[in-house]
């Protein structure tokens, strides 16, 4: 039922890794134990061994009904995530013109799209991507992204995003040179994931709510870094946010911490994205178009002068969740 991963290291090669912890999953039917391994020559970690990809979109099935998000709660919490994010690439680059991968239901992009933005999004699941489509009317590619840089219609872009979407792909460094392909020469990568380096893996150890039966690699800055660097780009920064306090630990169960974590990340599978649009229809409300032009650019360019932005965490890559910004190189 499950096969070994990162054997060897697709970070150093390395082919010794230590055992972290050993989770269980029983509410969602994850079965056995959900190990979470580290390598011991670059700190990778990751979970092995791992299921089949049929059976881990059988657990995402079983999962996303807590994807009830309402619409005007969906364009707040993407309008800060884009100020967490764009707002900070923007010191970088003026270009108004992004691909995300991994866009979901396009809020990110109409947000950006109601200050003049030119956007474009590639989605894996074709409920989500036809959601953009109808409601938004952006340009949304349905299926990988390996599958958008082969199509004959592909164009790369000055600027790429994704975000919570790496830490779910079975081959990162094969992702990573496709986004080589998205990014135009000279082009910016604003890449983000959960931190397993941050302040708050150390305190809470297996209770971090980004060990989950969803998540194959969690990355630290020096091995994200390293990838994106044998992919073909320069890492410009590498920051975190979400940089408070850890909160004291809740005893709780290993269902309530896979759900939190997945209530907040893209995804990947197609299955998972079915069962999460299905739930969403049901608590969407269409949001006016002024609705998203008060949450987007003026957002943008707030999270810089924030206390979260202000914390020892962020450049010393602490928090919880992480940013790197890279440029392709020529």
């Amino acid at each position: 039922m499950k096969h070994d991963v990162n054997r060897p290291c697709i970070v150093c090669g390395g082919s010794e890794s230590r055992l972290l912890h050993a989770l269980r999953f029983p509410r969602i039917g994850y079965p056995g134990s959900f190990e979470v391994r580290e390598c011991t020559g670059c700190g990778l970690l990751f979970n092995s061994p791992r299921l089949a990809d049929a059976q881990i979109e059988r657990l995402y099935d079983a999962s996303y009904y807590v994807f009830r998000e309402r619409e005007r709660d969906a364009v707040r919490r993407v309008a800060l995530l884009a100020s967490q994010t764009i707002g900070v690439a923007q010191q970088f680059s003026d270009a108004r013109d992004l691909l995300e991968v991994g866009c979901a239901k396009g809020y990110l992009m109409a947000l950006l799209q109601a200050r003049g933005w030119s956007v474009r999004g590639v989605e894996i699941a074709a409920s989500a991507a036809e959601f953009a489509r109808q409601r938004f009317g952006v340009d949304v590619f349905t299926g990988t992204l390996e599958a958008w840089v082969a199509a004959p219609s592909f164009a790369p872009r000055p600027m790429v995003l994704s975000t919570d979407v790496i830490e779910h792909v079975n081959d990162p460094p094969a992702f990573l040179r496709a986004m080589r392909c998205a990014v135009a020469p000279g082009g910016w990568l604003v890449l983000g994931t959960p931190n397993a380096d941050s302040d708050h893996r150390h305190a809470h150890q297996a209770s971090w709510l980004a060990f989950n039966p969803f998540h194959i690699f969690l990355f630290t800055r020096e091995t994200l870094s390293r990838l994106l660097q044998e992919a073909g780009f320069d890492v410009v920064q590498a920051y975190t946010y979400t940089n408070g306090d850890p909160p004291a630990p809740q005893p709780s169960s290993g269902m309530r911490h896979a759900v939190r974590t997945v209530a907040h990340v893209s995804g990947l599978l197609p299955v998972a994205r079915r069962a999460r649009d299905s739930m969403l229809a049901l608590a969407d409300r269409p949001v006016s178009a002024q609705t998203l032009l008060d949450h987007s650019d003026a957002d943008l360019n707030t999270y810089l002068s924030s206390d979260d932005a202000r914390s020892q965490r962020r450049t010393a890559c602490r928090g919880d969740n992480l940013v790197v910004i890279a440029r392709r190189s020529q």
